[in-house]
């Protein structure tokens, strides 16, 4: 059904207005429901709803803080919503300001203690905040809420690998996909976690599935350049870790990797010129200034390669330190 914006009906009442809102947003036509409730608001009514909903329609348009904004005017009208107090803590993470997402998530929490969405959006803002423990505590609170939750389980299983419980963090990835089977995401973590378990082979055949579900997945792409890496299969380690960078040509961790490859293969001149890259996209990249300065010691240049060695605080060895594969 289509509205005519220019030939509304002056008289329409506050409960004429609203239902209209709600009406059109049960259709999912978001530009009629966001229409009648701005109108609603511009002319100094209030309603939870309107404020929560229209907020939700601004946060999918891409606005955040304006969503942001009619989500903290909902929960300062409406101090016992909880859904409002979620969504303003999922709105405050998207706009990096983690303290604040984390209070408003606690309160969503405090007012719905079984609410295990909120618990394991918590579990993920305590994480970004370093808050390892903490993070790992509340996913494990929403998995006793619920047994199922496949996000719950996935989020656990990347606590627990980045806290070095590997076997866990296997346990926790193989719950996740055998409730979402053909997820890439949790197959390509379940491949970075049978790599750091030194079961490459493993690895490799599921990293190769989470490729096979997404062909234009970049992390898995750079998770099987360190799994060929680790097999001694440089070649077709260059090859996967080229195509990674094809897809994110703006990530150092991917031009850091390639540099390491083909330093291996003996491509020093390319290694140079990839590392440089790396550091270009991330300056303070300990990793890739060490690379470089190796290359340029291999090349021959005492000099300046010591000098950046000095800089990046490394040793003159020739060890290799991969790149950060973010899961």
């Amino acid at each position: 059904m289509k509205i005519e914006f220019n030939s509304l009906d002056n008289n329409l009442t506050e409960k004429d207005i609203i239902s209209k809102a709600l009406e059109y947003h049960s259709r999912n036509d978001l530009l009629a429901a966001k229409f009648y409730y701005k109108l609603f608001l511009e002319k100094g009514y209030k309603d939870q709803r309107a404020f929560s909903n229209y907020a939700a329609i601004k946060f999918k348009e891409g606005d955040v803080e304006e969503s942001v904004k009619l989500w903290e005017k909902s929960v300062s009208l409406y101090p016992e919503d909880f859904l409002s107090y979620y969504n303003l803590g999922n709105g405050l993470k998207k706009l990096k300001n983690l303290n604040g997402a984390e209070f408003a998530t606690r309160k969503a929490i405090k007012i719905k203690p079984d609410f295990a969405k909120a618990l394991n959006n918590l579990g993920s803002i305590l994480k970004d905040l370093g808050k390892m423990k903490e993070a790992e505590s509340e996913f494990r609170k929403a998995i006793l809420l619920n047994s199922n939750y496949m996000y719950a389980h996935l989020n656990l299983g990347r606590i627990l690998h980045e806290i070095g419980d590997l076997k866990n963090a296997e346990l926790e990835t193989r719950k996740a996909i055998s409730l979402k089977p053909n997820f890439p995401i949790a197959i390509n973590n379940l491949g970075s976690i049978l790599k750091d378990l030194d079961k490459l082979d493993e690895a490799e055949l599921v990293t190769r599935e989470a490729i096979t579900l997404n062909p234009n997945f970049f992390n898995a792409h750079l998770n099987l350049g360190v799994i060929l890496k680790g097999l001694g299969r440089l070649e077709e380690a260059e090859l996967v870790t080229r195509k990674a960078i094809k897809l994110n040509p703006e990530s150092p961790d991917a031009y850091h990797n390639l540099g390491t490859l083909l330093r291996l293969l003996g491509k020093l001149d390319e290694a140079l010129i990839v590392f440089k890259k790396a550091l270009s996209l991330k300056k303070d990249f300990t990793q890739s200034l060490s690379g470089l300065g190796n290359v340029l010691l291999m090349k021959g240049n005492f000099k300046e390669g010591l000098n950046i060695l000095e800089k990046a605080e490394g040793s003159i060895c020739f060890n290799i330190e991969e790149g950060i594969n973010q899961i």
